[in-house]
Formats: structure tokens, C-alpha cells, sequence
């Protein structure tokens, strides 16, 4: 199951007292213990963390909490990385780290990024198993990343354009403030668009002895947490699943790994890469049917199967309904 770090919350406490609630008694309200406020190295089920933040938001009538929580949270909630981060030379090497480091400071949501006609569009999303509304965690996410690269490359910086799944709201106010005037709802996506010229720019006061100590830090965690290579994995399958035939051979040249190395990682954890592969298409496969209008032969050449017949054994084998039972369940 996704985990997040504790961290995540940080500061949420504050938010709720400024608000006139008691941070206790709300928090408990919303499944969280306050004493994993003061644990930052606790972790959390992922599910429960994502409906804290939505349940907060619509208990505390706050729209924008994620917003608020990120403007009090800053880049430094992800502890080493940032620094990492920090410190790289340019916005294009600090996005490159960001991809590497990333799942292993959480499996909750995932970086990745497609090709835009200006740069790239630096996309963010939540884990395809964890269900429900998404919009305060992605809101979250996407302030805290460019509050901080507007702190270490212009106060005045704001994203050529960012795309945003969400229905535009009354009052987009506070997200003109984060992000700027080019703003678009409704889309396929949650990305920010970075241009070419962009990316070139140097991080301000960047330091590479800096960078080569917490990239150590970063390394012994990595080194340490058992789950890193299959977190990674799993982010890779996720973010292309859907753009490309995620075969082992594609998932390894994305962590600059060779398939027989990527292979030996997994067996380590005592997993194989079709197992993970399979988990992540039945999660996204179940997502469709279930939240989207897409027939079974439209779902199945999303996921790169070879036929609807096959898409439907496949669904049935691990699932143990068809893809038709999932959808009227969810109808029901």
C-alpha cells in the first residue's frame, strides 16, 4: 500500500488553529493521530493521508488548504532532497534529480515529464491505487514546487503555463497568486509547462560540494530503505503506462539500469517485474471502469493490450469479476 511521510502534514496543525478549530480533535476527527505531527519519520497509509487533506478542506471550509499548507511548508518537507535539489547547477539537472530521488521519499504521488512545444511539462499525480478526490494533494504538491524554484531563481518567476485536472473554481484567485495568468482546468493532466530557456537557468547559490554531501545522504537513505527499487519501478510503470509498452526493458533504460540488473533488484525484494506491471495495469484498468465513460476495447488500447478479449481475461484472472461487473458495480 502507498505509504507518505508524517512530514507531509507538517504545519497542518497551525493551519487549523489559525482557523479557530481545535488541531487535536479535528485531526482525530479525520482518522490522523496528532502525535505523527511530531514523528517526521512516521509514516502514513497513503489512502488516509490524501482524505485527511480533502476532509480538512471541507471541515474547515478552505478551498485552498493545499495552498495554504504549502506556502507554511516550503520545498524543505522533503527533507535531504531538497537540498539535493537545492543545489544542483541549473532547473534542468534539479528536475533531473527530482525524477531519480523522488519515490523513494514517497510512493503517494509521482513526478514525471512529457515533451511540450516550448520545454517540457513537468507533470505530478497521485499513486493510481489510492482512490477518491486528489485536488488538495495536487494542489499541495504543485505549490510547494514552484513557490520554491521562484525562492532560487526569481522572486518574480512564475510557470509559462500549468495544466490542472480540476473544474475551475468561483474564485481561482489563490491560484493565479501561486501560479500565474496562464492557467488551464479541466485537463487530461496536473503539469507545469517550463521552457527551454528555463531550464538552462542556474540555481541561485547552488553549491556541488553541497550537492555531492546530501547526495550521499540521499544514497545511504536509498541504500537503507529495501522499498526504493521497487518504488521506483512502480513510479516509472505509472507514469507511462498509458504512453508507452511498459516492458522491462523500457522500465530499466528510464533508471539508467540494465534489465538483467533491474531483474536481480527485484528478485532481492523477492518480486518480479511482472507482478508490479500487472498490479499497476489492473489498478489503472479498475480506475477507468469505474470513473470514466471509456468502453472495455477503448480501456484495453490505453493499456497496451493486444485485444479486448485479452484485456478482459486478464481483468477477470486477477480480479475475479469481468470488466462489465466492475462498471455495474459502480453504477450501483
Amino acid at each position: 500500500m502507498p505509504y507518505a511521510p508524517s512530514i507531509g502534514l507538517s504545519g497542518i496543525d497551525y493551519l487549523i488553529r489559525e482557523y479557530g478549530q481545535d488541531s487535536d480533535n479535528l485531526l482525530i476527527e479525520v482518522g490522523i493521530d496528532p502525535e505523527v505531527l511530531v514523528r517526521a519519520e512516521s509514516q502514513i497509509d497513503g489512502q488516509l493521508f490524501i482524505d485527511a487533506i480533502e476532509k480538512l478542506a471541507r471541515k474547515l471550509n478552505q478551498r485552498y488548504l493545499g495552498i495554504q499548507l504549502a506556502k507554511i511548508q516550503g520545498a524543505t518537507v522533503l527533507g535531504p532532497l531538497w537540498f539535493l535539489l537545492r543545489n544542483s547547477a541549473t532547473v534542468q539537472e534539479s528536475i533531473d534529480s527530482l525524477l531519480l530521488n523522488y519515490p523513494s521519499h514517497t510512493d503517494i504521488s509521482y513526478f514525471s515529464t512529457q515533451l511540450h512545444s516550448r520545454g517540457l511539462i513537468l507533470t505530478y499525480d497521485i499513486n493510481p491505487q489510492i482512490g477518491g478526490n486528489h485536488t488538495q494533494a495536487i494542489d499541495l504538491g504543485l505549490a510547494i514546487w514552484c513557490l520554491s524554484y521562484r525562492r532560487y531563481i526569481d522572486p518574480k518567476w512564475q510557470p509559462k503555463a500549468i495544466y490542472l485536472r480540476t473544474t475551475q473554481p468561483y474564485d481561482s484567485n489563490a491560484y493565479h497568486e501561486i501560479f500565474g495568468e496562464s492557467i488551464y482546468f479541466d485537463q487530461e493532466i496536473n503539469g507545469i509547462v517550463i521552457s527551454d530557456d528555463e531550464l538552462k537557468i542556474p540555481i541561485k547559490q547552488a553549491s556541488p560540494l553541497r550537492k555531492q554531501y546530501y547526495k550521499r545522504q540521499r544514497q545511504q537513505y536509498v541504500d537503507l530503505n529495501p522499498r526504493s527499487t521497487i518504488v521506483q519501478v512502480e513510479h516509472v510503470i505509472h507514469a507511462n503506462l498509458t504512453s508507452h509498452c511498459c516492458n522491462l526493458n523500457f522500465v530499466a533504460l528510464c533508471l539508467g539500469l540494465k534489465p538483467r540488473t533491474l531483474q536481480l533488484h527485484l528478485q532481492k525484494q523477492g518480486v518480479k517485474f511482472s507482478e508490479l506491471l500487472n498490479k499497476a495495469k489492473l489498478a489503472l484498468a479498475i480506475k477507468y471502469l469505474t470513473h470514466s465513460n471509456l468502453s472495455a476495447t477503448e480501456i484495453s488500447q490505453r493499456l497496451h493490450f493486444n485485444d479486448s478479449a485479452t484485456f478482459t481475461r486478464f481483468i477477470k484472472r486477477h480480479s475475479g469479476k469481468t470488466p462489465k461487473q466492475h462498471r455495474l458495480k459502480c453504477v450501483r
